[in-house]
């Protein structure tokens, strides 16, 4: 997820070297050209005074147990272990256990799970697993999506400079749970946590999140993103977090305000998944915003699929569970064979 930020410096470097050949081989035509406009920037409203950060992933001891959360790592998933440790902290800090869906099965991982968590995946998932979801949800079993805006990078390719872009693959996902995750990133020349692209949200109005629907996101003013997308709901999704009025989409000449998370009964989706990070979950009070979803992940009243086996998927966590150090309480899952990591 860290790597996004230099990718930028590499997209902007490649466009001044363009722009510049292009000063040089129009030096000595005559006559007025016609150009694209761009939106101008000034660099005392782009850049402000980053927030301090401070705390942890802590979240409220009523909803301490000892079920079972599954990260799907099967789909491509971009992400690292070390990318998502404070949050896998957290769930241990419940005494939950976390399980990696890496192959197999996938309603054999969840499988007497309470939570899915999904991270911007790099492959579409298929009808079988969809379906296996869609199950899983309407069990009471909750549903965390995570995705990103279209990355561009370049590179140096035979014929010259060579750039690609890489989509998150939502949108099957996304449409099964009437929710539709843009492509374009969103910016705030104003609010926001030291650059324009690291925007900062809100808990909407009437923002709520179980199990303490009304309450959960008391002390929540600012979280932080870093290069974020908008998150739109195709059917009764209500906002979570929303920016200023000021934010904008890439590419569009007004500011409004726009959502980046929404919920949608069971499911809450996400527009950024670095938040979770090391380098960015207590920007702000992100970590609050986390611990809310932690407790949102593991107060499910239901979960858990068919598998068609005999016997429930067991796994050994090889911990206790709730400890500080939640990396022990985590197992990797291969359609129902688990082995314990740490």
């Amino acid at each position: 997820m860290s790597y996004r930020r230099g990718l930028l410096v590499t997209v902007v470097i490649a466009a001044v070297i363009a722009v510049a050949a292009a000063g040089i081989s129009a030096a000595g035509q005559s006559g007025p050209t016609d150009g694209p406009e761009f939106e101008e920037f000034e660099t005392e409203s782009t850049v402000s005074d980053p927030i301090s950060q401070s705390g942890s992933i802590d979240p409220d001891s009523s909803v301490a147990g000892d079920g079972v959360i599954v990260i799907d790592d099967s789909n491509t998933n971009r992400f690292s272990r070390g990318d998502i440790q404070p949050l896998v902290e957290g769930i241990g800090r419940t005494g939950h256990e976390v399980r990696f869906h890496r192959r197999g099965n996938l309603s054999e991982s969840l499988s007497g799970a309470d939570a899915l968590i999904v991270i911007d995946p790099g492959s579409t998932y298929d009808d079988t697993e969809l379906d296996t979801i869609d199950e899983f949800v309407d069990d009471e079993g909750r549903l965390l999506i995570l995705g990103e805006p279209t990355q561009t990078s370049v590179s140096a390719g035979l014929f010259g400079a060579e750039i690609t872009e890489r989509e998150s693959e939502l949108t099957e996902i996304g449409s099964r749970f009437d929710v539709q995750f843009d492509t374009q990133y969103v910016y705030d020349q104003t609010t926001n946590d030291g650059t324009y692209q690291q925007v900062i949200a809100e808990p909407h109005e009437e923002a709520a999140l179980p199990p303490d629907d009304g309450t959960s996101l008391d002390g929540v003013d600012e979280v932080a993103f870093d290069v974020a997308t908008e998150v739109r709901s195709t059917s009764d999704g209500e906002p979570v977090l929303v920016t200023s009025s000021g934010a904008r989409t890439a590419g569009a000449a007004d500011g409004r305000q726009h959502t980046l998370a929404i919920r949608d009964g069971n499911v809450l989706a996400i527009g950024d998944s670095s938040f979770v990070s090391a380098e960015r979950h207590n920007v702000g009070d992100t970590n609050v915003f986390l611990a809310s979803v932690v407790e949102f992940l593991v107060s499910a009243e239901g979960g858990g699929v068919d598998s068609g086996l005999d016997d429930p998927v067991s796994t050994d966590s090889g911990t206790d569970g709730g400890s500080d150090d939640a990396s022990g309480n985590e197992t990797d899952s291969d359609g129902g064979n688990s082995t314990t990591m740490g």
